[in-house]
């Protein structure tokens, strides 16, 4: 339920379709009992800082249309009850397969590094690499 604000009430509805009565007040009140509380991004945290360098997309010009042509690593937080846990994967663009991941509890470039690895390992592609700083 992460994109379409909808998305909450159309799966209220599927539950009371279901024979769950149940309204979005009523989820509030027993969030508040049960101590919990949604996690979102806060507003504006996209948005670039003044003094920041804006990186050109160097993907615009090629046509992605085959395994291991494009790769992309990325690392999101995975909130945990005492701080965070850190994922990061190699997905192949063309396949949108998962090539490789790891789960770290610090934040750190030596994870990024390990799971290139992987990839690579497990692949035995010689990269050519274009990449952004």
């Amino acid at each position: 339920m992460n994109g379409d604000p909808t998305d909450k009430i159309k799966r209220l509805n599927e539950l009371n379709l279901q024979g769950i009565p149940i309204g979005r007040k009523r989820v509030k009140t027993l969030m508040m009992k049960m101590g919990i509380e949604a996690v979102y991004c806060e507003p504006k945290t996209s948005q670039k800082s003044p003094g920041h360098e804006v990186y050109p997309y160097l993907l615009r010009s090629i046509k992605i249309n085959r395994a291991n042509q494009v790769w992309a690593l990325d690392t999101t937080y995975i909130l945990m009850a005492k701080g965070f846990a850190y994922l990061t994967a190699v997905l192949d663009w063309a396949s949108r397969k998962v090539l490789a991941a790891k789960v770290a509890i610090t934040l750190e470039a030596r994870h990024a590094v390990d799971v290139l690895g992987q990839a690579f390992q497990l692949l035995s592609v010689t990269p050519n690499v274009r990449h952004r700083l």
